[in-house]
């Protein structure tokens, strides 16, 4: 009898425990969702078989597009760019075979402009030796991409005119390693 009463009790306490983590489970998904989404890190999920896309809010912004909600996949890949439409399929093909997912592409804004942007996914609900489903995040890296193609303009600028000065011209990092010179240094050394 004690034995069954304290088999009882311990079914109690591990019940309210599994009670209390299913009533947390809600909260803590939404955190999540919402650390994300403040981040501006699209959350989607593609059902490759039905071939449908959910999309968060943040997606759906990203895409050019006004809210959350369901689409088929094959209204996504028209918001792709032309050129970048075959990568997107490669990648969607890939993800359904190895379950990897990354890809960039360019895609309208809401305003109309074109938007680099990254995906990224993972395959899951394993089907007849691939993936059923993928499902991931995307981000708008247009600020980025600008920032690094100026930064790359500028380089080459610089470098145009260290290498358009007709005398030696030679620049060495404190530890004394060569870190630019332009070609009249490189004839005389």
């Amino acid at each position: 009898l004690v034995v069954n009463g304290g088999l009882t009790l311990l079914l109690m306490v591990q019940s309210r425990r599994a009670q209390a983590a299913h009533r947390a489970f809600p909260d803590t998904e939404q955190r999540f969702r919402m650390a994300v989404e403040a981040a501006r890190c699209g959350i989607w999920e593609w059902d490759l078989k039905a071939d449908r896309v959910f999309m968060s809010d943040v997606t759906a912004a990203i895409l050019g597009w006004g809210g959350a909600g369901e689409v088929e996949g094959r209204e996504v890949l028209g918001r792709v760019a032309t050129e970048h439409r075959a990568r997107v399929r490669q990648a969607l093909q890939s993800a359904r075979t190895y379950g990897a997912f990354d890809v960039s592409f360019r895609a309208p804004d809401r305003e109309g402009r074109m938007a680099w942007i990254d995906a990224r996914g993972q395959g899951f609900d394993p089907q007849d030796g691939g993936y059923g489903r993928i499902v991931g995040v995307m981000l708008d890296v247009t600020e980025e991409r600008m920032a690094q193609a100026r930064a790359q303009a500028a380089e080459t600028r610089s470098r145009d005119a260290i290498e358009s000065v007709s005398e030696a011209f030679v620049l060495w990092a404190r530890s004394g390693r060569l870190l630019i010179c332009n070609r009249t240094y490189r004839d005389f050394f």
